[in-house]
């Protein structure tokens, strides 16, 4: 479905020459003007009083095209070969196709209203097949009048599999009535423990949550592994206490209702009207005969405002300035504004604009579902395309997502053999020479960026809009490659393509900040420009003009880039027998932790005390009850209410093992160990050399380079695995901060290494004294992220149940963690020059932005309490004053809440937000003992103090109280 959002209608008036910041048609700028555009007015610059030689036709396959708008009517493609006569003239099976063709018309004019989603589509073919099928794995079930029975598996599993793997994760309706059969294999365990807990515990009345765990040691299948995990859950989720709550919420009939009729509710609401207005087979690519010539319905919105992104008469007054005068544009529909178009029909839409000698062709968005016969269909089509000279170019998603990791559709590998050389796959960017925030990206899958933010162009009311998307970002490339073509004919799709990546304007370097989708859900992360497309920038029409010309490129000089964290400290760690032993605060107690990255929070027996630990108040890891990754023999799970090294602080009931005895970590001097969970909430980094760890938010600290990163894999127990590799070959390692050496390799794994024996190394059985390894072997290169280690001793270690990093890894050169992100970074000590400097938060507010400030800034700008007793306010807007931190759930929870009112009351609010890790003092001053805590300050009176994650009455406190609005 085309995203486009029209944030304003503007008319661009005749008047004063406007700056390139300053104008509408920024897309027409260059960047050497600060604005990072296409470069086309200086394209047509270097073009001057060179003759134009073609009307290249750029087709446009979208829900259709405004084709009396004043601006692009004159431009609007005419076939040769049409007459309005109600013949087909040109025999091509369309009759009356004067200007393109309607894909989901019908023969009395109208048009498809509304439109499904491919995912929905492929549910309602495959679910009498597949829809209600359960299986544990070997067998499979139905459910038959609500009772379980065993049945044939599937005869094709290959498509079993895929409803399962790929059309149940598009298709709301298929989730919604698997959630029925799930419902019904809910109630039928929930009455299955209920007699097992009766047969165990005679004579109940009811049972606790630890005695149905007792359940979980009775053989498991699946099936029953899924019903204890949900029912576990909702003790959890719903702080349920007794078996009895739990039973009347799954054991009886309303769930299984409830579930059912939340089905149905999406059933009635899923639909569309393809039978009654086309009347095709849409699974039925030789039924052809289909479709009207009105090209102007039925939701012409995205391709009105794409066409007069490429095409039209430029430097008209009160008009957009368009970038490729000489195009004309191919109206082809396929889509009715909502759902996703049939891929039948975007395969004839392909097929007719080669056909119809079109030069260009942009396709709808993206999707990630393309069912495989129908994706033959159009990897068919855009082969075709390539074969005739023609480029094609299809929009990413603004979904945040990394293409490297999730495919979409049409990609240039989608054709099976060689690369499609004339595909280009687009993301949006804005003038300051940024993605957008929730641009797709991928460091190959993304081709280019170009314009896609705040551009003027044709809408459909006659008018001129300014409206946003990658779908324009498209038509920007498009309309470059329409004016290469219209000075250069012979330039084909495949050259088209090689000339805009090559010339594209490049950002070498450059950090960028946007916005990345981590696990389902939205965060933030940096990259370096080139990680984000293939061309490593922005599509630049002057560039690919001097190119073609001889003439030299443009050097530009990118000033250095580099993304401040708000916070960041330094701490002193001592190291004894390669342990790293840190300094926390236990329940406000000072005591010093060994770090141990593949372990657990464990304590010895004799320090529960010491730290107010409780130990009646049973702590519990997430499904298991021993040390995952090392032999250490535990007692109880406890709580450790609050852990802090420094300002990160983990305060919600961290478990912990109580070890049993360990003598060697009390030679250490510890009084026990600590794995990544303290450090979920923050980056930390490594420093071997000085023995310094850093704690950053958001970030890494700056002398840890982008591009020594890779990403992670975090476990149970946060524990982080890494690709390294062995042998030429990938190969996952578990990150043992604890383990000392390099590389520990269990008996299996080390006898297939093919490496010589030699050198010397240490193997530790759970937490006693180092000893010699039985075996090592010393490995030629070790490739991790950005380098390669060379002679790295590798020790055969029968403790140990996975491949593992020892901490010599540490000995070769700095590592950060990012549990947030999902990202390790390691580079040598001496590539970057490392410096100490604890970063604070930026004392520059910006209105419609959640700004962190310091208690300096307060003082200054809000209230001096040093001065002041009595509270005087210094603003001359009301303020809203955010007190979070990193730890705190509730407080990340409302961010982005928080983030959308200061730019709804842009005008008229500031907000503002204090790290209370971080400012203490201001947190002292106001008394905040929870978080969240916010203060409401109108002007000139005193602060409103409110508590809690409660952003709907916030917005009314602001509206009331704030600005005085009814």
């Amino acid at each position: 479905m085309t995203r486009i959002g029209i944030a304003a209608l503007l008319l661009w008036l005749a008047g004063p020459v406007a700056s390139a910041q300053e104008r509408a048609d920024w897309y027409n700028c260059s960047p050497e003007t600060g604005v990072f555009g296409a470069g086309v007015d200086e394209a047509y610059r270097l073009l001057q009083g060179k003759k134009v030689k073609a009307r290249p036709i750029v087709a446009l396959i979208t829900g259709g095209v405004k084709v009396t708008h004043e601006a692009l009517a004159p431009v609007i493609w005419q076939n040769p070969g049409e007459k309005p006569d109600g013949k087909d003239n040109d025999k091509n099976g369309l009759v009356d196709d004067l200007h393109g063709w309607n894909f989901i018309g019908g023969k009395d004019g109208k048009t498809m209203s509304r439109m499904t989603r491919e995912g929905d589509r492929e549910f309602l073919r495959l679910k009498e097949r597949y829809g209600d099928l359960v299986t544990d794995g070997q067998r499979f079930f139905k459910y038959v009048d609500d009772e379980r029975q065993e049945v044939p598996p599937p005869t094709d599993l290959a498509e079993y599999r895929y409803y399962r793997e790929r059309v149940m994760p598009e298709s709301s309706l298929a989730r919604d009535y698997g959630g029925v059969t799930l419902a019904r294999l809910l109630r039928e365990y929930a009455r299955r423990f209920d007699q097992e807990l009766k047969t165990r515990y005679p004579g109940r009345p009811d049972f606790t949550y630890a005695e149905f765990l007792s359940l979980a040691g009775s053989r498991q299948d699946s099936l029953r592994g899924i019903a204890l995990t949900v029912m576990q859950y909702y003790f959890y989720i719903r702080k349920e206490s007794h078996w009895s709550g739990v039973l009347a919420y799954y054991g009886g009939n309303d769930y299984v209702n409830s579930t059912r009729h939340s089905f149905e509710q999406e059933w009635r609401q899923t639909g569309d009207d393809r039978r009654a207005v086309v009347g095709d087979n849409p699974l039925d690519l030789q039924d052809r005969r289909h479709g009207n010539p009105v090209v102007d319905a039925p939701a012409p919105l995205a391709g009105t405002f794409m066409a007069g992104i490429i095409a039209g008469e430029r430097g008209k007054p009160g008009r957009n300035n368009p970038i490729a005068e000489q195009a004309r544009i191919m109206p082809l529909v396929v889509s009715t504004g909502d759902g996703e178009p049939y891929l039948k029909d975007l395969a004839l839409a392909i097929r007719y604009a080669v056909d119809k000698q079109a030069s260009v062709i942009v396709l709808p968005l993206q999707n990630s579902l393309y069912p495989p016969e129908q994706a033959r269909w159009i990897s068919d089509a855009l082969r075709h395309a390539e074969e005739k000279g023609v480029l094609v170019i299809a929009p990413a998603w603004e979904i945040a997502r990394d293409l490297s990791r999730e495919t979409f559709y049409p990609n240039r590998w989608m054709a099976g053999g060689d690369e499609l050389t004339n595909l280009m796959i687009v993301s949006a960017s804005g003038k300051e020479g940024k993605p957008a925030w929730e641009a797709n990206h991928g460091a190959r899958e993304v081709d280019i960026f170009a314009p896609g933010a705040d551009l003027l162009s044709t809408g459909v009311d006659a008018g001129y809009a300014v409206a946003s998307g990658s779908s324009l970002a498209a038509a920007a490339v498009a309309g470059t490659a329409a004016l290469l073509k219209s000075y250069y004919p012979g330039l084909t799709g495949p050259r088209l393509r090689e000339i805009l990546l090559a010339t594209a304007t490049r950002r070498p370097g450059v950090e960028i900040e946007k916005g990345v989708e981590i696990e389902g859900h939205p965060s933030r992360d940096l990259f370096l420009f080139e990680q984000l497309a293939l061309s490593g920038g922005i599509v630049n029409a002057a560039a690919a003009v001097r190119q073609l010309e001889g003439l030299p490129p443009v050097v530009r000089q990118e000033p250095p880039s580099r993304v401040e964290n708000t916070s960041a400290e330094v701490i002193d760690y001592r190291e004894v027998d390669g342990k790293i032993i840190l300094p926390f605060l236990v329940n406000g107690v000072p005591v010093e932790l060994a770090l141990d990255l593949a372990g657990h929070a464990a304590i010895l027996p004799e320090y529960a005390g010491t730290l107010k630990i409780d130990t009646l108040d049973a702590g519990e890891f997430a499904g298991y009850s021993s040390f995952l990754h090392k032999p250490v023999a535990t007692g109880r799970i406890v709580k450790l209410a609050s852990v802090s090294l420094g300002n990160a602080i983990f305060g919600s009931d961290l478990p912990a093992f109580l070890l049993a005895d360990e003598p060697y970590l009390r030679e250490l001097g510890v009084a026990g160990v600590i794995n990544g969970s303290v450090f979920q909430n923050v980056v930390f980094t490594l420093d071997s050399r000085r023995k310094k760890i850093t704690l950053s938010i958001p970030y890494r600290p700056p002398y840890m380079r982008l591009d020594h990163r890779a990403g992670i894999d975090v476990g149970p127990g946060a524990s982080v695995t890494v690709e390294a590799g062995i042998d030429g070959k990938p190969f996952p390692l578990l990150l043992d901060t604890w383990s000392g050496g390099m590389l520990h390799l269990p008996p299996a794994d080390f006898d297939r290494l093919q490496a010589p024996a030699g050198g010397t190394g240490t193997i530790e059985r759970g937490y006693e004294r180092p000893a010699p390894a039985p075996a090592v072997k010393e490995l030629p290169a070790l490739t991790l992220v950005n380098s390669t280690l060379r002679g790295v001793p590798v020790v055969k270690d029968s403790t140990i149940r996975h491949p593992a990093l020892g901490n010599g890894i540490l000995d070769h050169g700095l590592l950060s963690v990012d549990y947030a992100r999902r990202k390790l970074y390691f580079q040598p000590f001496d590539l970057v020059p490392v410096e100490d400097a604890v970063a604070r938060a930026s004392e520059r507010v910006e209105p419609g932005k959640l700004n962190p400030i310091t208690k300096e800034y307060f003082l200054k700008h809000v209230h001096d309490y040093r001065a002041n007793k009595e509270f005087t306010f210094k603003g001359d807007k009301p303020v809203v004053i955010d007190f979070w931190a990193t730890w705190c759930a509730p407080c990340m929870e409302m961010l982005p809440a928080m983030e959308r009112m200061a730019a709804k009351y842009k005008d008229e609010v500031l907000f503002l937000k204090v790290n209370a890790d971080i400012e203490k003092e201001l947190c002292n001053v106001f008394d905040i003992q929870s978080l969240p805590t916010l203060l409401f300050i109108p002007v000139g009176g005193k602060p409103i103090v409110e508590v809690g994650a409660l952003p709907a009455r916030y917005e009314e406190i602001i509206r009331e109280k704030l600005l005085n609005k009814d």
